[in-house]
């Protein structure tokens, strides 16, 4: 392997954020579709900004309970 190995153990709790990161995944692929179909770059760099928000919610915090 290479030097960079991540930590592949589960983080605890459930995270709050899941849905909204798949919807806005979901949203921004659709949008990139239809903007490469219908060739229009203003679609292209909203479904790029769509997809950004979506990986910005991974940095938000989960306010799981502390662990006892």
């Amino acid at each position: 392997m290479g030097w960079f190995r991540p930590d592949r153990t589960p983080r605890p709790g459930d995270d709050p954020w899941l849905t909204a990161k798949t919807t806005l995944f979901v949203a921004g692929a659709a949008a990139a579709i239809l903007g490469i179909g219908l060739q229009r770059g203003w679609l292209i760099n909203l479904a790029i900004a769509i997809v950004a928000a979506g990986i910005l919610l991974r940095f938000l915090p989960r306010n799981n309970p502390p662990a006892t």
